[in-house]
C-alpha cells in the first residue's frame, strides 16, 4: 500500500509537469504573438495555462468518455467553470429558470422613481465554454454601472446540444422577459441586447427575428462585441493574418463551428479555403460577403485569393445549412437589416472574427442604421472576460467595458444640451493623462468611448490648466498674426493653421476675425483629439450647434423621425386655399458640422418667405458615420416625406430639392436616385447652392486660386474628403494631386472633368496643368471610391442627366467649389435640362449661413437668400 501512494506522490507531479511542457512545446510551436502587442509575457502564460487545460480536458476527458463517466467537453465546462461569483452589496441576484432554461437577474438595491433600463446578456464561449458564473463578474459590472435590471441567459451547449438549441434558448427566455418588464421594473422603451462573441451572433439573429413581432417591445439597441456573424468566406483578411493568434486560433474556431452545426470534422478543410461554396451562391452573396468590403487599412500587404481549390460539391451537402439565416445572420434581406435597431459594434485588432463585425458594420450603415463602432488596437478575442481578473488581466479588457458603459447610456438617455456636454469635456480634459504617452497612438476611429480610457498617469489640476492656458495662448496668437496679416512670421511654428491668404474685398476685418475663430476651434479640436479626450468633428459640433434658435410665430416647427432619420418641418400657420409647395433642405457642412438647429433659422426663413412646408434633414455625420451616411438618409428621408405630401398637404406638382455645400451634392444624388421610382412624385426643380458635386479632380482652376480661402481651406477640404470617405490622411495628397486616378479612368471621364469645361474669364494666368507626377497604384487602391457615381454625382450617364429636373445654380467667386458648380452646369446645359445660374462676385463659401448673424453677416449672404426664395417663388 506504502509503495501505491510512493507511486502516486512521484507520478502525479510528473503527469502534471508534462501536461505544462507539453503545453509550452505547443505554444511556442504554433502562437504567434503580435510584435505591437502589450504583454506579452503576460499572454503567452495565459496561453500556456489554456493549453494546458485544453490537454488536461482532451487527454483525462476523453479516458473519463471511455469510462461513461462524462464527455470531454463536460471535463473541459467543469475545469473552466471552477469559478468564484463576487457578489456586490448593491445588487440583488437571483437565479430562475424561465421553463427549462437557467437565467440570473440582476438588480440594484438602491430605489428608483422611474423604471430602469434593461439589458438582456448572451455569454460567449464558442457553444463549448461560458456560463452564469463564469460571465457574472461582467453582468454584475455592467448592472452597477449604468443602474440597469440586466438578464443572464444561460443555454444549453456542447456537446449534448447543437443548432439551433443556443438561439431558440435566448430567443425562448428574450420573449419571457420582454413580456414581463413591469414585473422587473424596466422601461419598455429601454430595452438593449448585449452579446460577446456567439452571445453577439445570438444578438444579431435575435433583433432580426423580433423585427417582425409587433406584439412585443421593441428593442432600442443592440451590443455587438467581437460577434461572430457568417460561418462562410473563412477567407478574410483576419482569418487570414489572426489565425495563430491566441485565444481564438483558426483550428479552435473550425472545430467548434463543425462540432455545434453537427458537421463531420473531416469536412473543415475544405471549409477553410472556401470549396463548400457554390459559384450561384457566392455571386448572390458577393457584395455582402467579400473582402472588398472591408477597409483597406485591414488588408495584408499581400492578401491570398479569395478562394483556394475547386467547388466540393459533397462538401456543400453536408455544409449547405452555413447559408441559412439564423447561422450567418449577415446575409439577411436588405429590408431585414433597414428595420433594425441601433447598433454599438466593438471589434479587436488581433480577433480571428474582426472582419466579421466589419462586414455586418457595412451593411448597417449600407441600410441608414445608425452604427457606432470602437475599434480595440490592443484587444483579442474573449479579452472581456479577463477584466477582473486583477494581475492576469489586460488593458483591452477594462478599454471595451469602459466603451459599453458610458455609450450604452447615451444611446438610451436624451441628448445633452450644449452647455452641459462642454463643461464634461473640460472635466475630463483637466484629468487626461500626459500627452507623451499617447503619441503615436491609432486616432483613425475614436469615438466617446476614448473619454473613459487611459486611467492612469494623472496629472494635477494645476498642471492641466497650465497647459490649457498655453495652449489658448498660442492658438490666439496665431490668430492675431492672420487677423493683422503677419503670418509670415509664424509660418516657421504652424505652417499648416498660418498659409492663409483671405482674398475678401469687403469687410476684410470681419472676414478675417471669423476665420481666426474657426482656426482656434479647430486647432482645439485637433489638440483634444490627440489627447484622446473627443475627436476634432464633435468638438466643432459642440460649437456650431449652439447657435441661437429664433422662433418664428408664422410657422408651425415639429420635430419628427423618418425611421431612425431626425427631420424637422417648417409649415406656415396661415390657412391655405390650395395646397402649398414643398422644399426638401439638405443642410451643409462637409458631414463634420452642420445640423437642424445650425440650418434652422435659414429653413424658417424659406418656409415664411416662400409660403412653402420645408422639411430639413438631419443626416448622420463624422465621426461615427462615414460614406454613404449622408446620401442615404437624404434618400430615405426624401422618399419618406415624398410618399406622405398629402399629409403634410404639400402640391406633389412642386417639391423642390435644396441644398448647401455638401447638401447640395445631396441634391444631386437624390434627384438621380428618384429616378429609379417613377410611381412618386417628381422633384420639380433642384437648388443647388455652392454644390460639392465631384471628389476626384481637385486640379481645377477654383481648387488652385482659393485653396487657402476661408473658411473652407485646401487641407479642410481634404481632410473632410478622407475622414468622410474613410482615406488614411496619408493619401491626401495623391487625391489633391490626382496621381491617384488610372489614366483609362482619366480618358473615361475627362469630358466631363476637365478644366477645358470651365468658361476662360475663370482661369487665372498662372494655373496649372490638371496632373503632376506620375500614376500612384497604392493610392488608388485606397481611394478608387470616390470615382464612384453615388459620391461624384457628376459622373452619372448621359440619360440619367437628361430626366432630371430644372436647376438653380448658384456659384461664388471665392470660393473652391465654384468649378464643382461650373462643371455640373455645363452637364446639364449639354443634356437640354434648364438652368439657371446666379453667381455671387463677392460670396465666399458657407456665406448663406451667416445671412442673419448681426453684425457677422456679408452682403453676399442676403444676397444668396433672396435669389434662391425669388426663384422658388417663380415655380
Amino acid at each position: 500500500m506504502a509503495v501505491l501512494w510512493l507511486l502516486l506522490l512521484v507520478g502525479l507531479p510528473g503527469f502534471f509537469l508534462g501536461h505544462i511542457i507539453w503545453a509550452v512545446i505547443n505554444h511556442f510551436l504554433t502562437a504567434e504573438i503580435p510584435s505591437s502587442f502589450e504583454h506579452r509575457v503576460k499572454f503567452r502564460i495565459m496561453h500556456c495555462l489554456m493549453l494546458f487545460a485544453i490537454d488536461l480536458a482532451g487527454r483525462q476527458g476523453y479516458t473519463l468518455e471511455k469510462l461513461k463517466i462524462c464527455t470531454m467537453f463536460q471535463f473541459f465546462q467543469f475545469i473552466c467553470d471552477v469559478w468564484v461569483a463576487k457578489n456586490d452589496p448593491t445588487l440583488m441576484v437571483t437565479n430562475m429558470h424561465f421553463g427549462s432554461i437557467p437565467v440570473r437577474l440582476f438588480q440594484p438595491k438602491a430605489v428608483s422613481s422611474k423604471l430602469r433600463r434593461g439589458i438582456i446578456f448572451y455569454h460567449g464561449g464558442g457553444a463549448i465554454i461560458g456560463s452564469l458564473d463564469m460571465y457574472h463578474g461582467i453582468c454584475s459590472f455592467l448592472a452597477q454601472k449604468t443602474d440597469s435590471v440586466l438578464l443572464s441567459v444561460g443555454y444549453r451547449k456542447l456537446p449534448g446540444y447543437h443548432h439551433p438549441v443556443i438561439f431558440k434558448d435566448c430567443l425562448n427566455a428574450t420573449i419571457q422577459f420582454l413580456k414581463g418588464l413591469e414585473n422587473y421594473g424596466v422601461d419598455p422603451s429601454r430595452v438593449v441586447l448585449c452579446g460577446e462573441s456567439i452571445g453577439g451572433w445570438v444578438v444579431t439573429i435575435i433583433t432580426q427575428v423580433l423585427v417582425n413581432n409587433p406584439s412585443l417591445p421593441r428593442v432600442r439597441t443592440q451590443v455587438l462585441i467581437t460577434p461572430i456573424t457568417q460561418a462562410i468566406n473563412l477567407r478574410l483578411p483576419s482569418h487570414q493574418q489572426n489565425k495563430n493568434v491566441p485565444f481564438l486560433t483558426r483550428e479552435i474556431m473550425i472545430t467548434s463551428l463543425c462540432q455545434y452545426l453537427a458537421i463531420d470534422l473531416s469536412w473543415k478543410d475544405a471549409m477553410l479555403t472556401g470549396a463548400v461554396i457554390p459559384l450561384d451562391k457566392w455571386k448572390k452573396y458577393r457584395k455582402w460577403l467579400s473582402y472588398e468590403n472591408i477597409p483597406r487599412r485591414f488588408w495584408s500587404q499581400d492578401p491570398q485569393p479569395e478562394f483556394l481549390g475547386c467547388f466540393n460539391e459533397a462538401a456543400y451537402l453536408e455544409t449547405k445549412h452555413i447559408f441559412d439565416r439564423d447561422i450567418s445572420p449577415l446575409l439577411a434581406d436588405d429590408k431585414i437589416i433597414a428595420q433594425l435597431p441601433e447598433v454599438f459594434l466593438v471589434t479587436c485588432e488581433y480577433d480571428i472574427l474582426r472582419d466579421d463585425a466589419l462586414l455586418y458594420k457595412k451593411r448597417f450603415e449600407d441600410q441608414g442604421v445608425p452604427v457606432t463602432w470602437y475599434h480595440v488596437e490592443d484587444g483579442f478575442h474573449g479579452c472581456i472576460a479577463l477584466f477582473d481578473w486583477k494581475f492576469l488581466s489586460f488593458p483591452c479588457s477594462m478599454k471595451i467595458l469602459n466603451s459599453v458603459v458610458p455609450l450604452y447610456l447615451s444611446f438610451i438617455s436624451k441628448k445633452p444640451k450644449v452647455p452641459e456636454k462642454f463643461i464634461e469635456i473640460l472635466e475630463l480634459y483637466r484629468a487626461c493623462p500626459k500627452l507623451p504617452k499617447l503619441q503615436g497612438k491609432h486616432m483613425k476611429h475614436v469615438t466617446d468611448a476614448d473619454l473613459f480610457q487611459n486611467c492612469g498617469n494623472r496629472v494635477s489640476l494645476f498642471s492641466s490648466w497650465i497647459f490649457i492656458i498655453k495652449v489658448n495662448l498660442f492658438v490666439l496668437v496665431s490668430g492675431v498674426c492672420s487677423l493683422l496679416d503677419i503670418s509670415p512670421l509664424m509660418n516657421g511654428i504652424y505652417p499648416e493653421v498660418m498659409k492663409i491668404e483671405p482674398q475678401l474685398e469687403e469687410h476684410p476685418f470681419k472676414f478675417r476675425f471669423l476665420h481666426c475663430v474657426m482656426l482656434y476651434l479647430i486647432s482645439m479640436g485637433n489638440i483634444l483629439e490627440k489627447l484622446r479626450i473627443c475627436s476634432m468633428p464633435r468638438f466643432i459640433q459642440i460649437f456650431h450647434d449652439s447657435i441661437t434658435i429664433k422662433k418664428n410665430h408664422n410657422l408651425l416647427v415639429t420635430n419628427m423621425y423618418f425611421g431612425t432619420i431626425p427631420v424637422r418641418l417648417f409649415q406656415p400657420k396661415a390657412v391655405s386655399s390650395k395646397l402649398r409647395r414643398g422644399i426638401i433642405f439638405y443642410h451643409g457642412g462637409g458631414a463634420m458640422c452642420g445640423s437642424l438647429d445650425s440650418y434652422h433659422n435659414l429653413c424658417s426663413f424659406l418656409a415664411q418667405e416662400t409660403d412653402s412646408v420645408v422639411l430639413s434633414v438631419g443626416y448622420r455625420k463624422l465621426p461615427d458615420h462615414h460614406h454613404p451616411s449622408v446620401t442615404k438618409d437624404c434618400v430615405n428621408a426624401s422618399i419618406h416625406f415624398m410618399k406622405g405630401l398629402t399629409t403634410y398637404k404639400v402640391d406633389p406638382s412642386r417639391v423642390v430639392a435644396c441644398g448647401e455645400s455638401i447638401g447640395g451634392g445631396a441634391v444631386a444624388i437624390v434627384t438621380q436616385a428618384l429616378l429609379s421610382f417613377p410611381h412618386f412624385p417628381k422633384i420639380c426643380a433642384q437648388v443647388l447652392i455652392t454644390p460639392a458635386t465631384q471628389i476626384v479632380n481637385f486640379q481645377l482652376p477654383s481648387y488652385q486660386q482659393y485653396q487657402r480661402m476661408p473658411f473652407l481651406t485646401k487641407d479642410i477640404i481634404m481632410t473632410a474628403v478622407c475622414k468622410y470617405m474613410d482615406i488614411d490622411l496619408s493619401w491626401k495628397d495623391a487625391i489633391f494631386n490626382g496621381t491617384y486616378i488610372p489614366p483609362d479612368t482619366w480618358k473615361k471621364y475627362r469630358k466631363w472633368l476637365s478644366s477645358d469645361n470651365i468658361p476662360r474669364k475663370f482661369k487665372s494666368k498662372s494655373f496649372l496643368p490638371e496632373f503632376s507626377g506620375s500614376f500612384n497604384e497604392f493610392a488608388y487602391l485606397e481611394a478608387k471610391q470616390v470615382l464612384d457615381a453615388e459620391i461624384s454625382p457628376l459622373l452619372v450617364e448621359d440619360k440619367i442627366i437628361a430626366q432630371l429636373p430644372q436647376a438653380f445654380l448658384v456659384s461664388c467667386e471665392n470660393d473652391p467649389l465654384r468649378d464643382d458648380a461650373l462643371l455640373y452646369k455645363k452637364r446639364l446645359e449639354d443634356q437640354g435640362v434648364p438652368v439657371t445660374w446666379y453667381h455671387v462676385e463677392d460670396g465666399f463659401h458657407g456665406s448663406i449661413i451667416l445671412f442673419d448673424k448681426q453684425p457677422f453677416s456679408f452682403p453676399c449672404s442676403m444676397k444668396i437668400v433672396n435669389a434662391v426664395i425669388s426663384y422658388i417663388k417663380s415655380i
